[in-house]
């Protein structure tokens, strides 16, 4: 009986712990439908990622944080850890500039590269961009998110898990896992850039060869054995 109490426990936190996890972040699409969109948050202390693509340089994505229900400003922009995204240079990522209610003005470019696994939508990622203020004491604030070549990428605010109460409007629609994995599994249009197109063909045949040196040493070492154990036995006769 003691056994079976713990098993369910076990179970029941399982469970629970899942259920955080499926619906941590709030997730978001953002739908482009010109050069420039606004999104509106009206509690920035609530978990929200938003997941985005820009297809050109120049676009701007606006998030006016309304309010804050704890002064703490948190802010986190992500990229697949894929290609292309994953091998462009700092000065081809989005980059970010945060204007506070008092109008002073903080840009952030790209410079960390911090990669992880992301277990619930299964996605390889990399941060790029990390802000955290313990001590902000503003209602508001407006964070634009400005691109420098097509690319995938998501905005992550907030810290608080919240699942019963819709804190985001603008132009976006709520994302699922299915959706999360489009949106991670498509490769966006690569613009003709030669030195792009050859450190991707570089990268690829470097994933082959990660492939095949392995399998070469495994058959190398199989003969080896194959050999020895032949002699063994000739020697035995």
């Amino acid at each position: 009986m003691k056994s079976f109490f713990i098993l369910s426990v076990i179970l029941t936190s399982f469970f629970i712990v899942s259920a955080d996890e499926i619906y941590a972040h709030q997730p978001y699409e953002i739908k482009n439908s010109t050069d420039q969109t606004i999104i509106e948050l009206s509690d920035a202390t609530v978990s929200h990622a938003y997941y985005g693509e820009f297809f050109s340089d120049q676009e701007e994505v606006i998030f006016d944080l309304k309010s804050f229900s704890a002064p703490i400003l948190q802010f986190s922009i992500l990229i697949p850890d894929k290609s292309p995204e994953n091998i462009f240079s700092q000065s081809e990522l989005p980059e970010v500039k945060l204007i506070t209610e008092s109008q002073d003005e903080i840009e952030f470019l790209p410079y960390e590269r911090i990669g992880f696994y992301e277990p619930y939508s299964r996605m390889n990622l990399i941060r790029v961009i990390t802000y955290k203020n313990t001590n902000y004491n503003d209602k508001s604030a407006r964070i634009i998110v400005k691109s420098n070549k097509n690319c995938r990428f998501v905005f992550s605010v907030g810290y608080k898990e919240i699942f019963n109460r819709k804190y985001s409007s603008g132009d976006t629609v709520e994302l699922g896992s299915s959706g999360m994995q489009t949106w991670y599994s498509k490769t966006p249009i690569i613009q003709d850039n030669p030195s792009l197109e050859e450190s991707l063909e570089i990268k690829e045949e470097e994933s082959s060869l990660r492939i095949i040196i392995p399998i070469i040493s495994v058959i190398t070492v199989s003969l080896v054995v194959l050999f020895l154990f032949r002699n063994k036995i000739l020697n035995k006769s």
